[in-house]
């Protein structure tokens, strides 16, 4: 809800971001702006200022375009040549801080909220983007029946169009301002009305198969079953972190539930909806080091969420682990810092060549190029390798950082990450046990990878548990080494580890066998060998020169 406007630019400006400008036409260059993995392509300035945007592909030419939402009306700007984005057209409309689009098949669908003039509301303009030379548009205002009685909306905070060809209008002047909802699949130019839900006021939302996700401020998260759309149901309702949810949207796999809170210092939320009786945050983010940036739009682009931040810019993150999110790109539109409703305001990253389209509400139109990477994740745990016995007290150090790891007092273990893949070194040490120098691969990619980090007793010895009478020479070995026993025992295992207890090889000694060759391609250092038989195990330690 935008409810500020820019003030106090010297107080605000951010003194470690310099802008190089170079006016052409309406184009701006931006030098040396904040950024991670992503690059400006091309730049449109406006005036007055913008809201949202939305983005239109035209399957027949191939062109691109944005649909950019501005206080007084609404362009139409050609991206197909991201380095030169050009206005096609303008749709003058009534004067507001808010206006949202959405599209269904080659239609637009615009709306604003509160009129900042005394022209009134303009109610929906539908815009016809099948002749961008030629567009055909109108205006209208959508007809509603609540408890029998005909309104009609003049104005709405947002819109939705869901993959049925469902528009849904939220915070309408119709009831409390719930979601409208309309057929435009049938007839594009001629929304017929379906249902409407009036519970509560709805800001934003999401809409998926029968299932309505509505953004409800204070009262949080309200979801709902509209396979009725004349009577829809109740479902659920859950707050988020900062309690004024503003905009939520679905994983691609329908288990998650992404929002974000507009305040001050409020979060990026992720919920597991997988079970709608017993829904659980996941986990929470938001930028660092926190200058009370708030969040505004966030969306789903497959593993990534992608949100407009408000003076923090555009702003990506990999989604692949719902419980650990983590940024991975970010481009910074703004000159601005701090919690003003400034900067980028709208995000759209589904056009087919890829690119990301930001309206800045100061700074204008912005054409990015994103390098989507994943983040690599690493869980680590601490471990006796005879016993198991998690080892809390022990102490873990990254090299390459400089990294003091804290382990979980509890549970022994601890979770880093990088973007993209990284190589560093980890060296463990325990009070009691032999000391620990070994590679650590972050290696790019959805999902986490797990390390068991396994310490070896210093006072263990092969006297202390030997029930089968091996004997294990030449140790130290270079190519081999072989195991003896005098002993008769059924098929048992042998098996070659690294000293953080990793299987390296693995071979089997079968039954009557006095002897077994174990063939040693593994570079020089320090290994266990271990021989399972039945309920009967042998370990011992092997210098490999």
């Amino acid at each position: 809800m935008k409810v500020l406007l820019r003030s106090h630019w010297n107080s605000k400006m951010k003194k470690h971001i310099t802008l190089a400008l170079l006016v052409l036409g309406s184009t701006l260059s931006f030098a040396q702006q904040d950024s991670l993995n992503t690059q400006l392509m091309g730049h449109l300035s406006y005036n007055p200022n913008l809201n949202d945007v939305w983005g239109y592909a035209d399957t027949a030419t191939g062109n691109e375009y944005a649909l950019v939402g501005v206080r007084n009306g609404f362009s139409v700007v050609n991206v197909t040549n991201p380095a030169n984005p050009v206005e096609e057209f303008f749709i003058p409309g009534a004067s507001s801080t808010w206006r949202d689009i959405k599209t269904w098949d080659h239609y637009a669908y615009v709306m604003h909220d509160f009129s900042n003039s005394m022209s009134g509301n303009n109610g929906l303009l539908i815009v016809d983007l099948d002749s961008i030379d030629n567009p055909f548009y109108k205006f209208m205002y959508p007809s509603a029946t609540l408890n029998g009685v005909e309104d009609s909306a003049t104005r709405s905070h947002n819109l939705w169009v869901d993959e049925n060809g469902v528009l849904y209008i939220f915070g309408a002047d119709v009831g409390f301002g719930g979601a409208l909802m309309y057929d435009v699949a049938t007839d594009p130019m001629n929304p017929v009305f379906l249902g409407l839900y009036n519970s509560s006021y709805l800001h934003d939302g999401y809409a998926r198969g029968d299932t309505l996700w509505g953004a409800a401020l204070q009262n949080g998260l309200v979801v709902s079953d509209v396979s009725n759309k004349a009577q829809p149901q109740f479902l659920s309702q859950f707050n988020t972190p900062s309690v004024f949810a503003h905009n939520c949207w679905l994983s691609d796999d329908g288990n998650t539930l992404f929002t974000t809170d507009e305040v001050s210092a409020g979060y990026v939320a992720a919920y597991d909806v997988s079970d709608l009786s017993n829904v659980s945050e996941t986990d929470r983010f938001r930028v660092q080091p926190n200058n009370n940036t708030i969040p505004h739009n966030a969306h789903v682009h497959g593993d990534f969420l992608v949100t407009s931040y408000y003076t923090y810019g555009l702003q990506v993150m990999d989604i692949t682990v719902p419980d650990w999110l983590i940024e991975v790109a970010f481009y910074d539109t703004s000159p601005l810092s701090g919690d003003g409703y400034d900067g980028a305001w709208g995000a759209y990253p589904y056009l087919p060549s890829g690119v990301n389209l930001i309206t800045d509400i100061q700074e204008g139109l912005f054409v990015l190029n994103t390098n989507y990477v994943h983040a690599a994740r690493n869980y680590g745990v601490v471990k006796d390798s005879l016993t198991g016995v998690l080892l809390p007290a022990a102490k873990v150090y990254l090299k390459q950082d400089n990294d003091s790891v804290q382990l979980d007092p509890f549970n022994a273990d601890f979770r880093r990450h990088k973007i993209g893949s990284f190589s560093d070194s980890i060296f463990v040490t325990a009070t009691g046990y032999r000391s620990l120098a070994l590679p650590f691969e972050y290696v790019s990619g959805p999902g986490v990878d797990t390390i068991e980090l396994k310490m070896l007793p210093i006072d263990f010895s092969v006297n202390e548990e030997n029930p089968l009478g091996l004997q294990m020479s030449p140790n130290p070995a270079s190519n081999f080494v072989t195991l003896r026993s005098e002993a008769t025992f059924k098929d048992a295992n042998i098996q070659l580890m690294d000293m953080t207890g990793r299987v390296i090889a693995e071979k089997s000694w079968l039954s009557g066998a006095k002897e077994v060759r174990l063939d040693l391609d593994v570079p020089s250092g320090v290994y266990l060998v271990r021989v399972n038989e039945g309920a009967n195990s042998w370990t011992e330690r092997l210098v490999v020169k």
